[in-house]
């Protein structure tokens, strides 16, 4: 996990979305610019780093669909990417963003 100052408000996630390689997996190929600036754009996969204390309260749902340390696919296009101070790269959803998990690290 990463350090991070921020903290989550509402429903919302915080997710470290999965950092995309320069190369093609299982050769030394470079990818161009083009090609990965679209898997940027494709991604939408990451591990979950807060959840938001109003996220899947009682009542909404029969408890939570995702915690910190689980790996999950998120709604393409959904949130709101910004960049940490260190230059990392977060994303924040909605809890109804989230569509598949995998308990802890990928």
């Amino acid at each position: 996990m990463i350090d991070i100052d921020w903290e989550v408000v509402g429903y919302r996630i915080l997710v470290e979305p999965e950092v995309i390689d320069d190369k093609f997996e299982g050769s030394d190929f470079v990818k161009v610019d083009q090609t990965i600036d679209s898997d940027k754009r494709n991604t939408n996969t990451g591990t979950v780093l807060q959840v938001g204390p109003d996220a899947y309260k009682p009542g909404d749902c029969k408890g939570p669909w995702c915690e910190a340390g689980d790996f999950v696919l998120y709604i393409r296009g959904g949130g709101k990417e910004f960049l940490t101070e260190a230059g990392k790269e977060l994303v924040i959803i909605n809890e109804e963003d989230i569509l598949l998990k995998k308990r802890g690290k990928r």
